[in-house]
């Protein structure tokens, strides 16, 4: 199965990593819908790409979240 929803009591680490990929909280979540999230927040903070006032290094700090959260997500969308 490669959904998850809220058949299990509310995670909160997985709450957390959906709301930095801006995904809803009371939906299930594919492996499609985690893809592109992850993609939309690695395409506005990649440090290369990065132009927003804030530093190049809160940039990467952003991005490296949004990859532990797409990791995550995604390993649970695989079980």
């Amino acid at each position: 199965n490669n959904t998850f929803g809220h058949s299990r009591p509310p995670d909160p680490q997985q709450s957390g990593w959906c709301r930095l990929l801006g995904l809803p909280l009371d939906g299930a979540l594919t492996q499609q819908t985690v893809k592109a999230a992850f993609r939309e927040q690695a395409f506005k903070w990649h440090p290369d790409l990065y132009s927003g006032d804030d530093s190049k290094k809160h940039a990467e700090e952003k991005f490296k979240d949004a990859q532990v959260a797409y990791e995550g997500l995604l390993s649970r969308c695989q079980t």
